[in-house]
């Protein structure tokens, strides 16, 4: 009628254009023709795709299908049943736990047929893999009727006297838990993993997608397409999360495709409280009700679906009306899986109170958590292996010349190699990567401008000018595994998670995430919710690297600081490891450490900036052949008599070091703190000891007193050392770091004339 369409006859023929493929049709069966295919009960939207072969391709399948599927009578009653038990399962856990919070999928059931036929398609398709990534909306319904979880392992749960049988860590809610299985589909197996994930919505997106690319890529990326990633989101949180279209855009950039992912976006009309007028600007997405009564905030909303029929109802009813299903099939299996749910929850209360008198009289599971960490790693490299490996880094194609200042760059490392001496942080970094190569050690690094290094230093990925071929020195390590080096897009929170995610399926690679200028704080519910504590809640581990440059060399607040404090905040049970090396071997033995450990621990880095070209921070080649990794750096010349003890960490220290040797300086001794966390005590106060019990230990850092290690290794070094420590550094202040260079100079040598006199 808008069109003026009503006042033409019927059988007036026109050119359908794309429409059907082109024909002559009367406006009649047009009409109808499109009703049928758009106006049903699926909406489709392409007309937006500006690729033209895309657009037609789309066009054509969904006029040929009018996306409508003719399953079989078997198929249809197979949709009903998975409805049917999602229903039961939802009611079943309101009526038995009132008030329980189980973020129901009420309304939504057709999900699970969704998800099934997916699951029942999969062997033809020749899809062995799915991981699953969801919220908590649903996710027990999931967890049961699509991966097979036990109902009675989760009726345990809603008990109120319910302990984890685990004592390894806090544990999580019910709704946050993973769960892998496999099922046997038409003789075929199929694996299924649903993602654990904390209640911040759409986070564990990347985290999957990460998980999935690793697992293609640890069987040399053969085939992705044997590997599907489902992603479940809220209508709500698809709308207004940003690490959703953050991840949508790693779909096609180098590194981070995973061959696709099947996307799932429930709507019931409301994102918590919130309408869909007030959750979004375009037309679509808003999610569902929590805990709440709804009728507060929607109150003739929820009267209509309280009077409306349910999924099943309607599709049973359907069903009854083709002649698919007999009449009482519904209530039959409702019946069915009460009986089956209600079986399930008395073994559930019978394995309860057996535990409770086994329990009786025994300790409290409940004592604080330790998880294993291991220290005494051995990782030297043997010389005859760093002989092996150290040519790779600068030898070249005869058909290859990389830019002549970056070859001059190349020359110089191999002429300290050469020497043994003057070994700088790039050299000291590439050993570490090129011996743990050989040693069969897969490394990924990501991040913005990780093949070159955000401060031009690491360089690589070389590429020749000439016709702009490129080279990767490190993937030519004799015997070796391979490199892979990925500029990210420009983003920490989902490249971060895609990161984490990676490195939880390959335990035996070195996985890197660096920061460009340490900015991590945009990936902050990564680090948080999954770095710091995914072990304590879900028992899963991580040997996740992160490079974050740190230092206080005058460049203004937003390229200073890492926030080392907030990490160290986060640091309890063993949880993380905090570093902040000084010197290139210390870094080489750091990352061999990381994965020649036999536990798996996120490593935590505060990288440095003017260090990596100091004079002073070089390395020599026994400093890679002998010894380890040490939490605490002695002095190489301490005073003959102690009377201050300075402790400090990175880059400060080469400021001390230079104002000491000004100074004619010989009662300090100054020690480096290259571990933060897990703190070494042990060796701390032996050097303490060893230094004659100093009359003044001082604490000296770059960052401001609110910032930094202050606040967190003041009290343990007091309890360690028995002396109260003083402090050395800015004034606590409300940005990381001043704007002006000539400030930020005054500072500086404030603060390292206060560490010698104060």
């Amino acid at each position: 009628k808008a069109l003026g369409l009503d006042t033409i006859p019927a059988n007036q023929v026109f050119y359908t254009g794309d429409f059907l493929g082109g024909t002559n049709l009367p406006l009649s069966e047009i009409l109808s023709k499109l009703k049928s295919i758009y106006c049903n009960t699926i909406g489709v939207e392409y007309t937006h795709i500006q690729d033209g072969d895309r657009r037609r391709w789309l066009q054509e399948r969904v006029e040929s299908s009018g996306l409508r599927a003719n399953y079989d009578a078997a198929t249809r009653r197979f949709f009903l049943r998975t409805i049917v038990q999602g229903e039961q399962f939802e009611r079943f856990l309101h009526r038995t736990f009132v008030g329980a919070k189980r973020f129901s999928i009420e309304g939504g059931e057709s999900l699970l047929a969704a998800i099934e036929r997916v699951i029942q398609r999969a062997p033809g398709l020749s899809i062995s893999d799915i991981i699953i990534g969801m919220a908590h909306r649903g996710r027990l319904n999931v967890l049961v009727n699509v991966l097979g979880k036990k109902p009675e392992q989760l009726f345990k749960a809603f008990s109120e006297s319910y302990v984890p049988d685990t004592t390894n860590g806090d544990g999580d809610v019910k709704y946050h838990l993973g769960y892998e299985n496999s099922r046997t589909v038409d003789g075929k197996s199929v694996a299924l993993t649903l993602a654990y994930n904390p209640s911040h919505l759409e986070a564990v997106n990347p985290v999957a997608l990460g998980r999935a690319r690793a697992r293609v890529d640890l069987q040399n990326g053969s085939n992705r397409s044997e590997l599907l990633p489902i992603l479940v989101h809220g209508d709500a949180a698809f709308a207004g999360q940003g690490i959703v279209m953050e991840t949508l855009n790693l779909s096609g950039v180098k590194g981070y495709s995973v061959g696709g992912t099947l996307h799932f976006v429930t709507n019931n009309q409301v994102g918590f409280t919130t309408n869909p007028d007030e959750a979004r600007t375009g037309r679509h997405c808003t999610e569902i009700n929590e805990a709440d009564e709804p009728l507060f905030t929607q109150p003739i909303l929820y009267k209509s679906i309280s009077s409306h029929p349910t999924v099943s109802e309607l599709y049973a009813k359907r069903l009854v009306e083709s002649g698919s299903a007999p009449d009482g099939e519904l209530m039959s299996l409702r019946n069915e899986f009460d009986v089956t749910l209600n079986a399930a929850q008395e073994r559930a209360v019978a394995a309860a109170k057996k535990e409770e008198e086994q329990n009786k009289g025994a300790p409290s599971l409940l004592r604080p958590f330790k998880s294993p960490y291991d220290t005494s790693v051995e990782t030297k490299a043997a010389k005859e292996l760093i002989d092996k490996v150290a040519p790779s880094l600068w030898q070249m194609p005869p058909d290859f010349s990389p830019n002549h200042k970056i070859k001059r760059s190349l020359d110089i490392r191999a002429e300290a190699f050469k020497s043994g001496v003057n070994f700088d942080w790039t050299l000291g970094e590439a050993l570490a990567f090129g011996t743990l190569l050989a040693e069969g050690h897969p490394i990924r690094i990501s991040g913005q401008d990780c093949e070159r290094g955000t401060f031009a230093h690491r360089h690589a990925v070389l590429h020749d000018p000439s016709n702009d071929a490129e080279y990767t020195p490190l993937n030519s390590v004799a015997g070796g595994e391979s490199i892979e080096l990925v500029n990210s897009t420009l983003s920490e929170y989902a490249v971060l998670g895609f990161d984490y995610g990676y490195s939880l399926e390959a335990p035996d690679s070195l996985v890197i995430w660096e920061a460009q200028f340490g900015f991590s704080n945009g990936a902050q519910i990564i680090i948080d919710q999954f770095i710091a504590s995914a072990e304590s809640k879900w028992g899963q581990t991580s040997g996740l690297v992160l490079l974050l440059p740190h230092g206080y060399e005058g460049q203004g607040p937003e390229h200073s600081s890492a926030r080392l404090e907030r990490y160290l905040q986060l640091c309890a049970e063993n949880n993380i490891q905090v570093i902040q090396p000084s010197t290139p071997a210390q870094l080489f033995h750091a990352l061999r450490r990381q994965v020649k450990s036999e536990h798996r621990k996120p490593l935590v880095v505060m990288t440095p900036k003017s260090l990596l070209r100091h004079k002073a921070c070089v390395s020599v080649l026994t400093d890679f052949t002998q010894g380890s990794f040490q939490a605490f750096l002695p002095d190489s010349t301490p005073a003959t008599k102690t009377e201050r003890l300075l402790i400090c960490s990175g880059k400060v220290f080469y400021d001390l070091e230079a104002d000491r040797v000004q100074r004619k300086d010989t009662t300090t001794t100054i020690v480096r703190a290259e571990q933060f966390y897990p703190f070494d005590a042990a060796t701390i106060k032996k050097l303490y000891q060893q230094y004659g019990s100093p009359v003044k230990v001082v604490w000296v850092q770059d960052e401001p007193q609110n910032m930094g290690a202050w606040t967190f290794i003041a009290p343990l070094l007091e309890s360690t050392l028995g002396v109260k420590p003083l402090y050395a550094g800015r004034d606590a202040a409300a940005s990381p770091a001043v704007g002006a260079l000539s400030v930020h100079r005054l500072e500086q040598a404030d603060l390292i004339k206060q560490a010698f006199s104060i």
